[in-house]
């Protein structure tokens, strides 16, 4: 289950601090519009990541981290949105 989800405003996901590639593809990556936070593993071996989606809904790419605040600093950084911008299910 999704722990949080962000809609990147079309400005910020136009000018985005990082560039994610298809290596498969030889192709940057859509612009992402969509970032799904989802917790995962056990008790005591939590680890949360981050799906990004381009505007018409399809995934692309997904990065994983440790700990909830720096998938949450991944994203103030990348487009500069606030961890109080994130929407809850």
């Amino acid at each position: 289950m999704p722990h949080c989800w962000i809609e990147v405003p079309l400005d910020k996901a136009l000018n985005s601090k990082c560039l994610h590639y298809d290596l498969s593809k030889g192709q940057k990556d859509p612009s992402c519009r969509y970032v799904v936070m989802i917790e995962c593993g056990a008790v005591g071996g939590e680890y949360y990541t981050l799906d990004y989606f381009d505007e018409d809904g399809k995934w692309f790419t997904q990065l994983a981290f440790g700990e909830l605040d720096a998938a949450f600093t991944q994203i103030e950084f990348e487009f500069s949105l606030k961890r109080e911008d994130w929407q809850y299910p």
